[in-house]
């Protein structure tokens, strides 16, 4: 929204004097080049200031992004989340984390995870691959802007292969979806 971007704006001029100017791209002293990404938890924390030295946004935490919600986040929310995103790191890649709420996490709405041992329980992809409707929102929303940036799909907390299988055969299912 025209806001959120005034908003960027007037931030970018508020903090262009504290931030330090770094050389485009940035090399080790032995001639690595160093890239720099950034890590997103709300909007708050993405400023114009810290996208001029950022190579990207490495990790979005979406989670974080929905946590004050009293309900779970609809895929339209999720769309719009995403695009605000890459309008504000044009050309950058974007690393979208998916949902990682657990017992040792939850949200509000989502009581019913809190659990004695929340390491080994029902969290991050574990618990996505049983909420399928969820997760299938979650991905819908993700591939409808797919090709408007350079946008990565991270998965939390991988335990094994098949959990990857199984992300893979819902991700080409939602996509399949999409076509129809």
């Amino acid at each position: 929204s025209i806001s959120f971007y005034g908003q960027l704006k007037l931030e970018g001029e508020r903090e262009s004097a504290s931030y330090p100017t770094l050389p485009t791209p940035t090399f080790t002293h032995d001639g690595h080049e160093v890239r720099l990404f950034l890590s997103l938890g709300s909007r708050e924390e993405l400023t114009c200031e810290s996208l001029k030295i950022a190579d990207g946004i490495g990790l979005v935490r979406t989670e974080s992004f929905f946590f004050q919600h009293h309900r779970l986040p609809e895929e339209e929310e999720q769309v719009e989340l995403f695009r605000h995103l890459l309008a504000a790191a044009p050309g950058k890649v974007l690393t979208i984390r998916a949902f990682d709420w657990g017992s040792d996490k939850p949200p509000p709405y989502m009581e019913e995870l809190v659990e004695p041992n929340p390491a080994l329980g029902k969290r991050a992809l574990r618990l996505l691959l049983q909420m399928k409707s969820l997760f299938k929102n979650h991905i819908r929303a993700l591939l409808r802007v797919l090709n408007e940036g350079n946008i990565q799909f991270l998965l939390p907390m991988v335990t094994d292969v098949e959990e990857v299988r199984l992300c893979k055969a819902l991700i080409e299912e939602v996509r399949r979806e999409l076509r129809e």
